[in-house]
C-alpha cells in the first residue's frame, strides 16, 4: 500500500468537532476547502488523532488560517469522492491564538 503526503493552506470551514471512535480514541475533525484549476471547490476532511493533540487544539475555530501536512486517503462512495487527511503537522497562520503559532506534533 502506498500513501501520498499532502500540504494544504486554507481557512477552517466550520468549527472543528471532537469525536470518539468505537474503541474510545479521541479525534478532532475539520474541513478545508481548495479551489482546483476548474474553479471547483474540493473539500479535504482533516483528522487529528490522540487525546493530548486534540486537547492542545481545543481553541481552533472556524475561519482560522492553517497549514496542514499529512497522509491523503481518497475514497469513493455512492458516486462521491472523499478526500481525508490524517494530519501529522499543523500550524496556525494569519491570526488565531498567536501569529504563526506552531503546534508541536
Amino acid at each position: 500500500m502506498s500513501s501520498v503526503e499532502i500540504e494544504i493552506v486554507a481557512y477552517i470551514a466550520k468549527d472543528p468537532e471532537v469525536k470518539y471512535t468505537t474503541t474510545g480514541a479521541k479525534v478532532l475533525e475539520f474541513s478545508l476547502p481548495h479551489e482546483n484549476r476548474k474553479e471547483e471547490t474540493e473539500w479535504y476532511n482533516c483528522a487529528i488523532w490522540g487525546e493530548k493533540r486534540v486537547d492542545a487544539l481545543g481553541w481552533l475555530k472556524k475561519g482560522m488560517g492553517v497549514f496542514v501536512r499529512g497522509e491523503l486517503v481518497i475514497t469513493a462512495k455512492d458516486g462521491k469522492i472523499y478526500r481525508n487527511v490524517n494530519v501529522d503537522k499543523m500550524q496556525v497562520i494569519g491570526g488565531g491564538k498567536q501569529e504563526d503559532d506552531s503546534v508541536p506534533f
